[in-house]
């Protein structure tokens, strides 16, 4: 059996959404901290479809963590580099066109409208095919539109 996080890296991450659907800021963080890798993700072209669900999986809960504790640049900052491929990165991620709209919330609610505005616009450019009534269509198209 493939192990990509481990197990335990996969059960912290469901750990994380349940204390952070709760609520509990504390308890979701320790669990998305205690469930990333030591070291770069294992992935395999062998098992692509579930290498690519496994790496994408929780990615985001830190960066959830944060922003639910108001730390916006905080939150910002690691959405970014959940985008950004290098060796660095502990996940072999897919681009996530939904990171580059919270990182536009969030540059909007840090105050940096032009900046906020490039990501939206980003983000349309990424989803330009998808289905016209989606809603995250609809508030990117809504803030352009001011």
């Amino acid at each position: 059996m493939l192990q990509i996080q481990g197990n335990a890296g996969f059960i912290g991450n469901l750990e994380g959404e349940i204390a952070l659907a709760a609520g509990d800021l504390d308890a979701a963080e320790a669990a998305f901290l205690a469930a990333e890798p030591e070291r770069k993700a294992h992935f395999t072209m062998a098992q692509f479809g579930l290498s690519v669900f496994l790496n994408n999986v929780g990615t985001d809960g830190l960066a959830r963590v944060k922003k639910a504790h108001g730390d916006l640049e905080g939150a910002l900052e690691m959405y970014r580099s959940l985008n950004a491929p290098g060796l660095a990165a502990k996940y072999t991620a897919i681009f996530e066109p939904q990171y580059v709209l919270e990182s536009a919330r969030l540059l909007d609610q840090i105050g940096q409208k032009q900046a906020a505005r490039d990501e939206y616009r980003r983000f349309l450019d990424f989803w330009k095919d998808a289905d016209p009534g989606l809603s995250e269509l609809k508030e990117a198209r809504t803030y352009l539109a001011r």
